[in-house]
């Protein structure tokens, strides 16, 4: 329906209308931009306003540079997802020594170098990247094996492996650019 309403807005699909996951079908829309940024949401989640303000002049002024990555907040749709979400945030956060962001968030709790992001990223001794907050220099992703198949963690592996082969940079603003929203079918609560 946001497709027929705006011509900025096309709907790719799958042959036959398939339901084939979340890593195909962020490989499809990967492969069917255009752009010279690539920035991925999740259905249920949602960009806020200032979503790109310090992503964009990071990668213009930068051409070294693949990617930038931010913090992204939470919206809770009922008590019971919002004390399951808190309480499994509070055990994955337990590798964090001086945690600075508020529990429910998900990003870096500091920035650190390019070539210092695997390392962080495999010990999870900073916090991790989520995809609602990564923008990414679309040329960087040529030739690049995008997300596997598997339906659970494709977008952790992905992004693990993108910071072994490519700069990835903070945005160094710790502001939500983006929201997930957790309610009781969200599958990290199942």
């Amino acid at each position: 329906a946001l497709a027929q309403k705006n011509s900025k807005v096309v709907l790719h699909r799958h042959l036959n209308g398939e339901n084939r996951g979340p890593g195909e079908t962020r490989n499809l829309g990967i492969g069917k931009a255009s752009g010279r940024y690539v920035s991925l949401l999740d259905a249920d989640d949602f960009f806020l306003e200032e979503r790109f303000k310090y992503d964009f002049p990071l990668l213009e002024s930068d051409p070294t540079l693949d990617g930038a990555y931010s913090v992204i907040g939470v919206k809770y749709e009922d008590d019971v997802s919002k004390k399951k979400h808190v309480e499994r945030m509070k055990e994955v956060k337990k590798n964090i020594s001086a945690p600075k962001l508020p529990v429910d968030c998900t990003g870096m709790e500091e920035c650190v170098t390019p070539d210092r992001l695997f390392l962080h990223l495999l010990k999870s001794d900073l916090g991790w990247i989520h995809l609602n907050g990564l923008l990414l220099r679309r040329s960087s992703l040529f030739e690049l094996e995008l997300f596997n198949r598997s339906y659970l963690g494709q977008d952790s592996e992905f992004i693990t492996r993108l910071s072994c082969i490519k700069r990835l940079v903070c945005s160094e603003d710790f502001t939500p650019v983006a929201v997930r929203r957790v309610h009781q079918a969200h599958r990290i609560l199942a």
